[in-house]
């Protein structure tokens, strides 16, 4: 799975479990894989991708911060039939690179590294 992707299934994952803000959008990935997100500017063009797709929707709804007004991002009906693909593509995935890596003598023990 590619970047893109990758990023369209984690924010849709994370507007799955409630509306949040770019900015929280940003530091919720930041925290769970800071790899996958280096910078805020590869955020904003996937959010509207994504809101193009119909796949979220950018609220009227602002949060006070003190500085500018930030919208709030939710997931759409659209975006949550999308998920279920995107996490079972994910999954093929990872088990297919598990079997690649036994093949290779390179799998750890369940449990191991964690």
């Amino acid at each position: 799975m590619n970047r893109t992707r990758l990023l369209d299934l984690a924010l849709l994952t994370r507007l799955d479990q409630g509306d949040t803000d770019g900015q929280a959008l940003y530091e919720h990935l930041q925290f769970k894989d800071a790899e996958l997100i280096r910078q805020m500017s590869l955020l904003y063009p996937r959010l509207h991708h994504l809101t193009a797709e119909h796949l979220i929707e950018r609220t009227g709804e602002t949060v006070a911060t003190g500085a500018s007004p930030r919208y709030v991002y939710r997931i759409t009906p659209a975006g949550r039939r999308a998920l279920e693909p995107l996490q079972a593509a994910l999954e093929a995935e990872l088990a297919q690179n598990s079997r690649r890596l036994k093949l290779f003598g390179l799998a750890r023990p369940q449990g191991a590294g964690q």
